[in-house]
């Protein structure tokens, strides 16, 4: 993941451009982890998230997608669409044809 606090030409301000399907999906985690309606300009403590319920956000992020991010992320930027660009950066930087996810044990 790129540092963009290291590039003068990035405002961190700006909102990030995000797929669609990526935080619509990261929404409905949210939702379903903090078991209220997550908005697209959701923030993480605003809808009551915690600790625990930050591990349990980063436990089906990497369930649903084969990516890991760092939970101390959600305390550090606790916005859902960056949270989600970092969910998407993720899966953009995984090896081609590779899903990121540990095989089971059928594998």
């Amino acid at each position: 993941m790129s540092d963009s606090s290291l590039d003068p030409t990035v405002d961190p301000a700006a909102e990030p451009v995000v797929d669609p399907e990526v935080l619509a999906h990261v929404r409905e985690i949210w939702s379903e982890v903090l078991g209220v309606a997550c908005p697209p300009d959701g923030t993480f403590f605003a809808l009551g998230g915690h600790s625990l319920a930050a591990f349990w956000i980063v436990a089906r992020v990497e369930q649903d997608y084969g990516v890991s991010v760092d939970p101390a992320g959600l305390f550090e930027d606790p916005d859902v669409r960056r949270f989600a660009a970092q969910v998407a950066e993720r899966l953009r930087a995984r090896p081609a044809g590779g899903s990121g996810a540990t095989p089971g044990p059928d594998a």
